[in-house]
């Protein structure tokens, strides 16, 4: 008797475990691909470390980390693209996305450093929600892009327009009207208290809280809204008004359009043929290995 209900516990333990394993594959969904990794990037998943590299996989849960120097930039199934700034920490708290319903939700936590955020089209339907959260704030945007920075010491959290309107909220008062913040535009929320009134900053101010989002061999792209184009491997024009332009490389005289991909960024080349890219792993954005290592 004893044996028999040895056996039919040690079946059960099976069968939990072999439940609890599916369900731990069902959660770790693949939802971004790396398409740029230089210096120190890593992700950490479950309590151990990937280095990060051109085709690893972001799954839901995942925390993106950088050292200094290091930076690292992924692409969403939604075609959003996050770009994180070195000595930063950044995690995945949840990524739904539906193309044949157009649903599409996505929630960041900004525990130190600072990210830039190329949210996608789809976010501009109602409904849909993008949001990074701090300590301090929450930024909520749909189809925009922005810039978030986290200082954990001093528990400050700072917000930047680049294009489109972004909502700032203060974690202590989820439900208030929080601001709105719009391009060239600037708010900070302290811990405890509300977001400041957006003020406009100069150009000068833009370009040095906007640094960090450049990779070696590309100099700086016109304007971080341009990152957005980088999912379809598109051109760019040349200063358009308002956009950035510092570290604009040559080859710009041929109607002042260039293509911001290059070897050492695989962005440009989602969304090719399958001729152009690997196609494997859950979202088929695995970019292969050619550029793994930046210039």
């Amino acid at each position: 008797m004893k044996r028999i209900v040895a056996v039919a516990t040690s079946t059960l333990f099976v069968v939990l475990c072999a439940a609890v394993c599916m369900a731990s594959m069902a959660f770790a969904k693949e939802v971004g691909t790396v398409a740029a990794a230089e210096g120190s990037a890593y992700i950490w998943r479950n309590g151990s470390s990937i280095q990060a590299v051109i085709g690893t996989a972001v799954q839901k849960g995942d925390q993106l980390a950088t050292g200094r120097p290091g930076r690292m930039k992924v692409v969403f199934q939604d075609d959003s693209v996050l770009t994180v700034s070195e000595d930063s920490r950044i995690t995945v708290d949840d990524q739904v996305f539906s193309a044949d319903e157009g649903k599409a939700r996505s929630v960041f936590g900004l525990l130190r450093g600072k990210v830039n955020a190329a949210v996608s089209e789809y976010y501009h339907t109602p409904g849909n929600n993008y949001e990074i959260k701090t300590e301090t704030a929450v930024a909520g945007v749909r189809g925009t892009e922005f810039t978030v920075a986290f200082d954990s010491e001093k528990a400050l959290t700072e917000v930047i327009g680049i294009q489109g309107v972004v909502t700032v909220r203060s974690m202590s008062d989820l439900e208030g009207a929080g601001v709105l913040v719009t391009a060239n535009e600037s708010t900070s929320v302290q811990r405890g208290q509300l977001p400041t009134a957006p003020h406009r900053i100069n150009e000068t101010m833009f370009r040095n809280r906007i640094e960090g989002f450049e990779f070696v061999g590309h100099g700086r792209p016109e304007s971080l809204s341009n990152t957005a184009v980088l999912a379809s491997g598109g051109a760019v024009k040349v200063a358009a008004a308002g956009l950035v332009t510092q570290g604009a490389g040559a080859g710009l005289e041929n109607g002042g359009v260039r293509n911001i991909g290059c070897e050492g960024d695989a962005t440009s080349r989602i969304g090719q043929p399958p001729s152009a890219i690997k196609l494997t792993g859950q979202l088929g954005l695995d970019l292969g290995k050619q550029g793994m290592m930046m210039r």
